[in-house]
């Protein structure tokens, strides 16, 4: 049997430290590495401590996102052993691998996420799980014109895409000069 592997370039996030960001007149889209992400699921998860929900702004290094009524993702937090526990009546899964992590900031970074879903700061949700160009990302906020995606590992070279040829549009939308007023006699 033949070897075709190198008929094909391998994919562009197997060494997500060698991409480039994008950048845009006023977004800048930057890969990000984290040092843990996990989910934990059960019942009391939400009231055992603070969870970021939608717009919330979050600049803590270790700190709990809300994804729904009965699970949050951890990110930065301490490692644990995979499996339900008994004591708490938690199940926790680390899923470093399952998520690729990217920043979108500057001024018009909200405006780059509007072209692939509904989502405004002045619309709070207790969640942060979004549709974004029809894959399910997790989206909040780290600075004030800082979101940060956490996209499915398969799924980030597409969402990738997708917010390079977004931002590309937005270039062109402030390159364009402003439509003609008409006058109406």
């Amino acid at each position: 049997m033949r070897d075709d592997t190198q008929r094909w370039s391998p994919p562009l996030w197997s060494h997500p430290e060698s991409i480039l960001p994008l950048q845009a007149a006023h977004v800048h889209i930057a890969p990000v590495h984290l040092q843990r992400q996990a989910i934990v699921s059960g019942v009391t998860v939400l009231a055992q401590a603070d969870t970021v929900s939608w717009p919330e702004i979050n600049d803590q290094s270790q700190y709990r996102v809300c994804l729904r009524r009965d699970r949050v993702l951890c990110v930065n937090g301490e490692p644990r052993a995979d499996g339900w526990n008994a004591d708490t009546k938690e199940a926790y899964s680390d899923m470093s691998c399952a998520f690729r992590v990217l920043d979108i900031s500057g001024r018009d970074a909200l405006k780059v996420l509007q072209r692939g879903t509904e989502i405004f700061l002045e619309e709070p949700s207790r969640s942060c799980v979004r549709q974004l160009f029809g894959y399910e990302v997790i989206v909040y906020r780290v600075q004030a014109s800082t979101f940060r995606l956490h996209v499915s590992s398969a799924e980030v070279e597409s969402m990738w895409s997708h917010l390079h040829e977004s931002i590309q549009q937005l270039n062109d939308d402030l390159n364009q000069p402003p439509a003609p007023v008409q006058r109406l006699d």
